[in-house]
């Protein structure tokens, strides 16, 4: 019976499935405390200040006179000055609208909010958060969680300061969901994530000299995507070219293809990432059923199309281009 028992929550935990949420958008923002009154409900005087305020309404109240007003009047003013010269703080929105496109209700996610590091695309920040939302199939709702910790330890807590928005990238990680019918979604343990394929941005080219000669041209990674561009040249004339993409879904990470800029695009999925090989498949297709990028020694990257294991492969060699 026990063991019928964690077979059926085993049953229910579902690593290996899509989580069938869609993240719609993503934000985050800072607001000054006390601009219009308190966001978390509490009062803007201290301790200390509350007690010298209620002390001397107290003095006043019992008859303490002229005199007691004085005082009570100028300690008002001397902790408004000090309210003055203290700097302003900062609490801090962040928001993500969630689609929910499986069959059951969502009845709680946890959820990170990442941020990266512009052109590097290094993670700088994670806040993780957990909601409890009831979000029926194919509705949408808005999670917001508002504190006081920064997206970074660089942005601002007493200063507004508006540029910092313009130092990094961010993105929505899903780490589990949980549905109204008992299952979980829990995602695989140290999933891949787009920044992984930093090595692969910038501009290179195959050996000159030939009668042909290619190159690929890489964005680093921001807003969920890594835009890429390919170009065969013989001559004078550009005989082949390729629209290209690398994109995070909810599902994984996508190599996407647009050879002449054809479409519909041809998709392969990211099957295996290390730091020096990313392999993306798409067992459906007919030729090339599997893409493959290496980084080498120095400024060497190659890229290996073949029809799958044990098929006949085309590799491509570059160098990394120099700039003029």
């Amino acid at each position: 019976m026990k063991l019928s028992i964690a077979l059926l929550l085993l049953s229910l935990v579902c690593p290996q499935e899509t989580a069938s949420v869609e993240i719609v958008k993503a934000s985050w923002s800072k607001i000054r405390i006390g601009w219009e009154r308190d966001p978390f409900g509490g009062p803007l005087e201290n301790f200390d200040e509350m007690r010298s305020r209620a002390r001397n309404e107290r003095r006043v109240a019992t008859g303490g006179g002229e005199r007691a007003r004085r005082e009570a009047k100028a300690d008002a003013a001397n902790l408004a000055k000090q309210r003055e010269q203290a700097p302003p703080r900062y609490y801090f929105i962040y928001k993500t609208k969630i689609k929910n496109n499986h069959t059951s209700a969502i009845t709680q996610l946890d959820w990170d909010h990442v941020f990266y590091e512009r052109g590097t695309e290094n993670e700088v920040g994670r806040q993780q958060f957990t909601s409890d939302e009831q979000i029926g199939p194919g509705k949408t709702r808005e999670l917001t969680v508002k504190i006081t910790s920064p997206p970074t330890h660089t942005v601002s807590v007493t200063s507004l300061k508006l540029e910092e928005r313009d130092r990094f990238t961010e993105r929505i990680t899903l780490v589990r969901i949980q549905y109204a019918d008992g299952r979980v979604w829990q995602a695989s343990a140290q999933a891949p994530v787009l920044a992984d394929l930093a090595w692969m941005a910038g501009d290179s080219q195959t050996a000159p000299g030939f009668r042909q000669q290619m190159e690929e041209h890489w964005t680093t990674a921001a807003g969920g995507t890594m835009m890429g561009m390919g170009r065969t040249v013989a001559g004078d004339k550009t005989v082949e070219f390729e629209y290209l993409r690398i994109e995070q879904r909810a599902d994984g990470i996508y190599y996407v293809a647009h050879p002449k800029a054809r479409c519909p695009q041809t998709d392969f999925k990211l099957t295996r990432l290390s730091a020096t090989e990313a392999v993306f498949e798409n067992p459906q297709h007919d030729f090339p059923k599997r893409v493959t990028y290496r980084k080498g020694e120095g400024d060497s990257l190659t890229a290996t199309i073949d029809g799958g294991e044990g098929t006949k492969a085309i590799t491509f060699s570059f160098r990394r281009m120099i700039k003029p």
